[in-house]
């Protein structure tokens, strides 16, 4: 006897047009890494409605909107599901979600899934890397469920000086790297030159940093801007990145 092919339901015609990319820049997602106290912090909250799910202590000395909101910082991953599901569920002013550092919030969804698995870590289980999935598929559905409330995205990270390649990177662990490499569309390192402050947006033989916006952060010739200079305040260097999106 022949096979049956299931048929299939609703409209699987192909498309006629291609998609227009985003050109609000907030309609992106960023990763800004650089020295601690350089004003990663500080660019991040002049972004429209941003709140900032802090992982390690900090911002006493900024006036920024901060979970958990009795202070300090997130100790249980639980924590952090609870507010996310409150800013999908309540009327509220924000609009974009910074975690603070990236690589803290990993290890705090690390730790919670060990605890639910009941393991001591995944890299001492035999199980093929299901353990590695697991944590995987809990740090991704929480960027998904920021997605769905219809959130912007920044992960702050700080610096980090690979030596075996020369080359100055976000401070990840190879996991949490891999995920927001596949993830983030901007990559940005704040640095100093000198006595001045910029945020380098290409990557360089020694820098790693990246842009997937096309036709944005270009010169008025036409040519790519590498650096953008930050400017002596946070309110100078929000200015700044702007003018460079609009090229």
């Amino acid at each position: 006897t022949k096979a049956v092919k299931p048929k299939l339901g609703g409209d699987y015609s192909l498309p006629s047009d291609p998609t227009e990319p985003a050109e609000n820049l907030i309609d992106y997602s960023f990763l800004i890494y650089g020295r601690k106290k350089i004003g990663k912090t500080s660019l991040v909250s002049r972004f429209p409605g941003a709140v900032f799910f802090m992982f390690e202590p900090g911002t006493k000395a900024q006036r920024v909107f901060k979970l958990p909101r009795q202070g300090g910082c997130f100790v249980d991953w639980k924590d952090v599901r609870g507010y996310i599901r409150s800013l999908q569920k309540e009327a509220h002013r924000f609009t974009t979600a910074c975690f603070d550092p990236g690589n803290k919030a990993y290890d705090l969804c690390l730790k919670y899934v060990c605890e639910r698995e009941r393991i001591a870590h995944p890299g001492k289980m035999k199980d093929y890397g299901a353990s590695w999935k697991a944590v995987s598929n809990e740090f991704e559905d929480i960027h998904l469920q920021i997605a769905n409330a219809g959130m912007a995205f920044v992960v702050v990270a700080h610096e980090k000086w690979d030596n075996d390649r020369s080359i100055v990177e976000p401070k990840f662990s190879p996991s949490t790297e891999d995920f927001y490499e596949g993830v983030i569309d901007n990559i940005f390192y704040y640095h100093y030159q000198g006595a001045e402050r910029f945020l380098q947006i290409r990557g360089t033989e020694g820098i790693v940093a990246g842009t997937r916006c096309e036709g944005h952060f270009m010169t008025a010739d036409g040519r790519p801007i590498y650096k953008i200079p930050m400017g002596n305040s946070a309110d100078e260097a929000w200015e700044n990145l702007q003018i460079a999106w609009v090229n």
